[in-house]
């Protein structure tokens, strides 16, 4: 059940990120800004949801770095350790497939998209390490820090639910 765990949670973690990268350029009218804005904003909240989801299931790593370093901490065997990541290799190219395939892309393409920032190779993997980072530290403190985190979901159907229930005992009331 953890590797099937695993692999969902990459598939929708790569098309999320790919997906809404797709529409975010699309849709943004050459506001590069904006087309960054939205690309991130739907990588947080499915990276929120799939940790929370999967967690539990299978540790939440999506990401062979964030697999070895849990290798490391020596939460994983070397044997789940390659399982992992190749799982996690075939849910992300999978996801890509599916993600052109939804948006009528080619799968082999060539960028036409200038670098934007001198030393561009170097800066894209500095920034690469400062995600990996990032995810790392994400799923450890939400793992570490779960049992104490508010459960946002239940407890505005709690805050709702009160107030219909007030509600209609005022209805009730008025009635009398």
């Amino acid at each position: 059940m953890k590797y099937i765990a695993e692999g969902l949670g990459t598939f929708f973690l790569v098309a999320v990120i790919v997906g809404s990268g797709i529409m975010a350029e699309n849709l943004s009218g050459g506001n590069d800004a904006i087309a960054l804005l939205g690309n991130t904003i739907a990588t947080g909240a499915i990276l929120f949801v799939i940790i929370k989801m999967f967690a539990p299931i299978s540790g939440a790593h999506f990401n062979p770095i964030v697999s070895f370093i849990f290798f490391l901490r020596k939460e994983l065997t070397y044997k789940c350790l390659l399982f992992y990541m190749l799982i996690q290799v075939i849910s992300g190219l999978f996801a890509v497939l599916v993600v052109h395939y939804i948006f009528q892309i080619d799968i082999f393409q060539i960028s036409t998209h200038p670098m934007r920032v001198p030393n561009a190779p170097w800066s894209l993997f500095v920034s690469e390490i400062i995600a990996t980072f990032g995810l790392i530290a994400t799923i450890l403190f939400i793992r570490k820090n779960d049992e104490n985190s508010i459960d946002i979901d239940n407890e505005f159907d709690y805050i709702i639910a009160k107030k219909l229930l007030e509600k209609n005992e005022i209805k009730k009331n008025n009635y009398r």
